[in-house]
Formats: structure tokens, C-alpha cells, sequence
């Protein structure tokens, strides 16, 4: 819940919205675990109070996990631009902690299927334009072939 607690307290919505969310995600831990304590859990979201914090940056998410975080997005009674805005939130942490997560699946499912016209469109090409790097993935940090080092040739 650690991740969900610091992606709810990071969002920028109204303090209702965040009730209504916090709620949400208290009720669905409570389902799946007899354990969950949903105090700890308001004061992680409300206060920041983290116990025991993980430090493992992949937080062994699943598509399960993803989908049940997209489902309760879409089913909580918030406005759409929380929902979108929470929506992409958690996409930027699922994205960190899985890059291979697929976010256009993430935002169909939280947020619908018209979410291209409401969510933030990153652009690869164009953040590398801006940013004046490669485009696509590491590959294209090689060297040129100029500065390559010559191959070690044992001596007979």
C-alpha cells in the first residue's frame, strides 16, 4: 500500500477527492487482506507517516494490481479531471517501477476510451528533440564507429 499511499498524497487534487480515493483503496486492501490496517494507511496519505518504507524500486506489481488500481479510478465518485489526473500520477510510478508497463491500456481502463482527448501525450520524438538526445532507447548511446576501440589480437 506504500506506493498507493505516496501516489494519493503526491496528487494534485481537492482534499475530498483524496477522501473519497483514500476510501476506496482502504476498502480494497481491506478485501484482500484480513491484516490491512486502514489507519496506518490515512496517516501515510494524510500525514506521510510511511512505516517501515520499501526501498526496492520495483514494488512487484502486477497486472492484476494494475488493473484493480484502474478499476477503482474509474469507479470512485470523483471528477474526471482527478480521476485523470490521478490517473496519470499513478502511470508515472507504475512506469518507474515497470518499464514495460503499458500506460495507453492503464488510461483506457481507469479513465476510458476517449482518455487521449483528456490525458497528458508523451511525445518520445519530441522530448528527445527538446532535450537533444536519442529517441530510441539505449542503443543509441553507442559510440560512433570512429572512436571505437580497436579488438585485443593475441600474439602468437
Amino acid at each position: 500500500y506504500e506506493m498507493v499511499a505516496r501516489v494519493l498524497r503526491d496528487s494534485p487534487i481537492e482534499h475530498g477527492e483524496r477522501d473519497i480515493l483514500a476510501q476506496a483503496f482502504a476498502n480494497r486492501f481491506g478485501a484482500d487482506n484480513p491484516l490491512f490496517d486502514s489507519s496506518r494507511f490515512d496517516a501515510a496519505i494524510f500525514r506521510g507517516e510511511i512505516y517501515r518504507g520499501s526501498t526496492a524500486r520495483h514494488g512487484g506489481w502486477t497486472r492484476q494490481d494494475y488493473e484493480m488500481i484502474a478499476d477503482i479510478l474509474r469507479n470512485a465518485q470523483i471528477s474526471g479531471a482527478a480521476r485523470v489526473v490521478t490517473a496519470q500520477t499513478f502511470a508515472d510510478r507504475l512506469y518507474y517501477d515497470n518499464p514495460r508497463f503499458n500506460a495507453n491500456i492503464f488510461f483506457k481502463r481507469a479513465v476510458g476510451p476517449d482518455y487521449e482527448t483528456a490525458v497528458y501525450r508523451w511525445n518520445r520524438d519530441r522530448w528527445a528533440r527538446e532535450l537533444s538526445v536519442p529517441a530510441r532507447g539505449v542503443e543509441r548511446f553507442r559510440r560512433p564507429a570512429e572512436v571505437h576501440v580497436k579488438s585485443y589480437r593475441r600474439r602468437a
